[in-house]
């Protein structure tokens, strides 16, 4: 997976894609976490960006189901727009055509106010804001568990436009992700990773977006039996129309203390413009 809130998803891939629960394992698990990501995106200034999600997740025998809550505290004197927890340029707002004061630029009508429609943070000095950012709701459903063949889940993440669009913290739009999760131990010490997926997203005024895809590829190994460390290559689209593609090497880290708690933390390099110049962060989770 790809971007800053992706190092997010793909820990919980890590963390979790070749375990299955079982009839006496905890079925839930709460998780927090915080990531700083500071870069150009892609655009002429810099923007620093910290990310920090609150999740709460139901474990089942054949899938599970994650709410996600971020919190969001940006300083930017970009233009940028956060979407699925991660700083993306903005393509430039075409110039509505003159109309007389009070009209509506496109059907020549007056009307009382204009309807707010900036979805992005776009700045001519640093400014901060922080905030709650789009909610979401992820599924996964286990689709085959091994014996012998790659571990593979379908998974599915919708995007709640709960941020406020007006400050730069959400899309002001909707989204809807299907993909695929992929794993195959080799041998006891090593583990080859793999995801792809697909985002339908919502089309909020006066910003050009488009679909996006996203994939990684990657290898785990466990240097001790609660340690798992993974590198990934990872390549996304990003949300503005016109942006190039983004592609960076995801580091991460997580350790399994007994039955109930969760620690992990990565870091990304980037390998284009549009990624961020620096991503570090971690957290723990607790299962009951």
């Amino acid at each position: 997976m790809p971007r800053f809130l992706i190092a997010f998803a793909l820990l919980a891939v890590t963390a979790g894609a070749p375990v299955r629960a079982q009839t006496d394992d905890p079925h839930w698990q709460v998780s927090l976490s915080s990531y700083v990501s500071e870069g150009d995106y892609g655009t002429d200034v810099s923007t620093r960006f910290t990310y920090a999600p609150l999740s709460l997740r139901w474990l089942a025998r054949r899938g599970d189901v994650t709410v996600i809550v971020p919190y969001l505290d940006v300083s930017s004197d970009s233009t940028v727009v956060i979407f699925r927890g991660m700083p993306q340029p903005t393509t430039p707002q075409r110039m509505p055509t003159p109309a007389r004061p009070g009209a509506d630029p496109q059907r020549g009508a007056a009307t009382p106010t204009p309807a707010p429609t900036p979805t992005s943070i776009v700045q001519t000095e640093t400014t901060r804001v922080k905030g709650l950012g789009d909610m979401a709701v992820a599924g996964r459903y286990f689709l085959i568990e091994g014996g012998g063949w790659p571990i593979v889940d379908l998974t599915a993440r919708v995007e709640l436009p709960t941020g406020d669009e007006t400050r730069g913290l959400g899309l002001g739009a909707g989204s809807a992700e299907l993909g695929l999760q992929l794993s195959k131990p080799l041998g006891r010490r090593f583990i080859t990773l793999a995801d792809v997926s697909y985002t339908f997203v919502g089309r909020p005024e006066g910003f050009d977006v488009r679909n996006t895809w996203e994939y990684s590829a990657g290898l785990g190994c466990y240097p001790a039996r609660s340690l798992l460390l993974s590198v990934s290559f990872e390549e996304w689209q990003p949300v503005s129309a016109g942006v190039a593609n983004g592609r960076d090497v995801l580091a991460s880290a997580t350790f399994k203390a007994g039955r109930s708690l969760r620690l992990f933390a990565s870091a990304q390099f980037p390998l284009s413009e549009t990624a961020p110049d620096f991503t570090a962060g971690g957290g723990v989770g607790v299962r009951f």
